[in-house]
């Protein structure tokens, strides 16, 4: 992963500045080298900090439209239910006036009123599954996405605090040796 590419960088960062430090003996170059090694890792940490802060903007935005998502199959969702609702009313009110029909002919026309609202009903049953099942699937994502983010995030932070205690450490024993000139 990117973590293990950018600690790796990292552990070679500091191999190069142990090395160079064993290397010269004379106390100016050592001092000079601890410098330029806490100053790259400073920067390494300045870039993998950078980069963390858009990769985490990104991922948020991520998030947020798949909320406005979600909320969108929500009211869709309301809608048809309500739709629904109006049809089987009007389907009650359809029947009821069926049997209080005087004459075949507007007994007729009820009964292909009444298909039609059926027909409706279907449509609108079938409207509600799939809404429900577009909801389903991304609620799904989201979650398998929100464990990734979770994953990513306990990586990077782990990462942050290695980096930071080696940054301490480097910190530290430069203050030693400046203490010792």
């Amino acid at each position: 992963s990117e973590n293990q590419k950018a600690q790796e960088s990292f552990r070679r960062l500091l191999e190069e500045s142990r090395q160079k430090t064993q290397a010269h003996q004379t106390g100016e170059v050592q001092l000079d080298g601890r410098t330029r090694a806490l100053e790259a890792v400073r920067s390494f940490v300045e870039e993998k900090v950078a980069t963390l802060t858009q990769s985490l903007a990104a991922q948020t935005k991520r998030g947020e439209a798949a909320d406005q998502q979600a909320a969108e199959i929500s009211r869709r969702r309301s809608e048809l239910e309500a739709a629904l609702t109006a049809s089987q009313q009007a389907k009650e009110r359809l029947l009821q006036e069926m049997e209080a029909a005087a004459t075949s002919e507007r007994r007729n026309e009820l009964q292909a009123a009444l298909a039609a609202n059926q027909h409706n009903q279907t449509t609108l049953l079938r409207k509600i599954e799939e809404t429900q099942e577009e909801f389903q699937t991304l609620q799904q994502a989201q979650a398998t996405k929100q464990s990734q983010i979770d994953e990513q995030t306990k990586e990077l932070l782990a990462a942050r605090a290695a980096v930071e205690q080696k940054v301490k450490s480097l910190t530290d024993a430069l203050a030693v040796e400046t203490r010792r000139r």
